[in-house]
């Protein structure tokens, strides 16, 4: 059943498939990272990120430490996704979970701008209905 819980629909259009190894609650009881990869069943856009295993698979949501500091703020506003992230500069304050944190808010930024661009594109196209009745 975990190969199945893995595979992504087509129902889906955009998946990014967060993993550790040596993570237990993820189903990876012995560090096989393949295991863990999510691929698509068809034409779905998987991506995979391997976390550092020193993450804790029950408190990875757990980031608003990272909000109260200015420069972890800005490596987070700073990132681009990669399939194995690594935190490649020294921060003044605590870094725990940052990697998923910065992963999860730039997807979140870039699907705003999608919908946005869809809302333009939608109401030029309401516009232009509107000018030819």
């Amino acid at each position: 059943m975990m190969y199945r819980l893995r595979s992504i629909p087509d129902s889906v259009v955009e998946f990014t498939g967060f993993y550790m190894g040596m993570d237990v609650f993820g189903g990876d009881l012995l560090g096989f990272g393949p295991a863990n990869r999510y691929s698509p069943n068809g034409k779905a856009l998987v991506r995979n990120v391997r976390l550092p295993a020193s993450y804790s698979h029950v408190i990875i949501p757990v980031t608003r430490h990272l909000a109260k500091s200015p420069d972890t703020r800005d490596w987070i506003n700073r990132y681009v996704p990669t399939e194995d992230p690594e935190l490649t500069e020294d921060l003044s304050s605590s870094t725990t979970n940052i990697l998923w944190a910065a992963d999860v808010w730039h997807s979140i930024k870039k699907h705003w701008v999608m919908e946005l661009q869809n809302l333009i594109e939608a109401r030029d196209r309401w516009e232009q209905a509107k000018k030819s009745s």
